[in-house]
C-alpha cells in the first residue's frame, strides 16, 4: 500500500490507497445477498428435490410405517366438601398396582397384549411357550391406563390401535373400578363389622334380661357410629361420571401434520445448506487449478 500523508493547518489526515487487484477488508465482511440468491437459483432442483424427497419419505413412513394409536378418554368427579375430599383417595386406587392387576385379569387382557404366545382358535395358550402375567404387562410398560387429575376432576384415558376396543375397555375398567372401591376401604368396614358384633351382643343382653339404662345408652352410641362410619365409607367409594368413554374419531399418534411441517423445513434448511456446501467446494477446486492458494 502506499501512504500519503497530507498536512494542513487544519487537520491531519492519513489515506489509505489499494494496490490494483486488491480487495478491501471491508468487502471481505460484506454479505452479498443477491450471490447468494444467484447460488441458490442455480442450486435450486437439488434444494426443491432434497425438500421433495424427504417429505415423501416422512409421509411414505407415516401412513404406512407407524401404527396409529387411538386414546379414548372418561372423566370422573371426586367428591369435594370444606370437611372431605376423596380425590386423593380415588387417585391412589387407580394407580395401584393391585386395581392394574385386576384390570388384565377381569377383562382378559392378556392375549391382546401377548398375540405371538396365544391360540385364537382353540383360546388356550400355545404349548411351550411361558404363559405371560399380569406382572409382565405392567413391567413391560405394556399397560395403556393413565391417570390425570386437574381439579376436582380425574381423567383415566386408555390408548390402543382399535378405538373401539379403547373404548370398550376403558368402560369395563370403570366397571372393575366401582367393585374394587367397595374392597379398598379395609380400615372402615372392619370398624363397622366390629360394631356390628358388638351391637348384636348387646340386642342379646337387652332381649334376654331387663336392660339398664346405659345399656341403651351405649347401643345408641353404638348405631350412631356404625351410621357415621357407613357414610364416611360410601363418601370414600362415591364419584360422579361427567364423560363417558366414547370410541375416538381420530388417532392421536401419529401426530401427520406436524412431522410433515417438521420434515419440510428441516429438509428445506438441509437443501439449502447442501447448495452453499456444493458451491463452496466447487470454488475451492476452481482456486486450486489456478493456483490462487500457492499465490497467498
Amino acid at each position: 500500500m502506499t501512504k500519503i500523508d497530507e498536512h494542513s493547518d487544519k487537520t491531519k489526515e492519513i489515506i489509505y490507497i489499494a494496490h490494483p487487484g486488491q480487495v478491501s477488508p471491508q468487502a471481505d465482511d460484506e454479505i452479498d445477498l443477491v450471490e447468494l440468491w444467484l447460488i441458490l437459483w442455480r442450486r435450486k432442483w437439488l434444494v426443491a428435490g432434497v425438500t421433495i424427497l424427504a417429505t415423501l419419505a416422512a409421509t411414505f413412513i407415516t401412513v404406512f410405517g407407524i401404527q396409529p394409536a387411538y386414546k379414548a378418554t372418561a372423566t370422573i368427579r371426586a367428591v369435594e366438601t370444606e370437611e372431605f375430599s376423596n380425590k386423593d383417595f380415588l387417585e391412589s386406587v387407580l394407580t395401584s398396582n393391585i386395581f392394574k392387576r385386576k384390570v388384565i385379569e377381569q377383562n382378559s387382557l392378556l392375549p391382546h397384549y401377548f398375540p405371538e404366545k396365544w391360540n385364537p382358535q382353540e383360546g388356550t395358550w400355545r404349548s411351550g411357550v411361558d404363559i405371560p402375567t399380569s406382572t409382565q404387562v405392567l413391567a413391560s410398560g405394556r399397560f395403556p391406563l393413565k391417570i390425570q387429575t386437574s381439579g376436582h376432576e380425574i381423567s383415566l384415558t386408555w390408548t390402543d390401535a382399535d378405538p373401539h376396543f379403547a373404548a370398550n375397555q376403558l368402560e369395563k375398567t370403570l366397571d372393575v373400578f366401582r367393585s374394587h372401591l367397595s374392597q379398598a376401604t379395609p380400615a372402615e368396614t372392619k370398624q363397622i363389622a366390629t360394631i356390628d358384633t358388638h351391637i348384636q351382643s348387646l340386642q342379646e343382653i337387652k332381649g334376654a334380661t331387663e336392660a339398664p339404662e346405659e345399656l341403651n345408652i351405649e347401643l345408641a352410641s353404638l348405631i350412631r357410629k356404625k351410621a357415621e362410619l357407613e357414610s364416611q365409607r360410601d363418601l370414600y367409594q362415591s364419584f360422579t361420571l361427567i364423560n363417558e368413554p366414547l370410541p375416538p374419531s381420530s388417532p392421536t399418534k401419529p401426530r401427520t401434520q406436524l412431522i410433515l411441517a417438521l420434515t419440510l423445513a428441516t429438509s428445506l434448511f438441509a437443501g439449502v445448506f447442501l447448495a452453499f456446501l456444493l458451491e463452496f467446494i466447487k470454488n475451492a477446486r476452481q482456486r486450486i487449478r489456478e493456483g490462487y492458494y500457492e499465490k497467498e
